[in-house]
């Protein structure tokens, strides 16, 4: 996947996000790209067109979509209370990082 194949050292601030999440039994891979944040559908690594591109957004831990399916919408990061990257919402889609979370609040 050229997308994640490019990807270069995130900031401290983006580090946390980065790998695998979770949404009803798909896996997303979120990777780090000259600014931009990527998420590629972890199983499809060889099609660069199904990668969303987020741009950081006016809020903190929020991130605009530039390309890919989502485009237009924004993400937000959930932290739990010690600031560790929690969940990432898309809309109404919850990103976990368990395949099968009991509660992913």
């Amino acid at each position: 996947m050229r997308y994640l194949s490019e990807c270069s050292p995130a900031p401290s601030e983006v580090t946390g996000i980065l790998g695998t999440w979770w949404w009803v039994g798909m896996s997303l891979t979120a990777g780090w790209r000259g600014g931009e944040l990527v998420l590629v559908e972890s199983g499809d690594m060889s099609e660069d067109d199904g990668a969303w591109l987020f741009v950081a957004g006016e809020e903190a831990d929020s991130w605009r979509c530039v390309a890919g399916e989502q485009i237009g919408e924004t993400l937000h990061v959930r932290r739990d209370p010690h600031g560790v990257p929690a969940a990432l919402e898309i809309r109404t889609f919850v990103f976990v990082r368990d395949p099968w979370p009991s509660d992913p609040k």
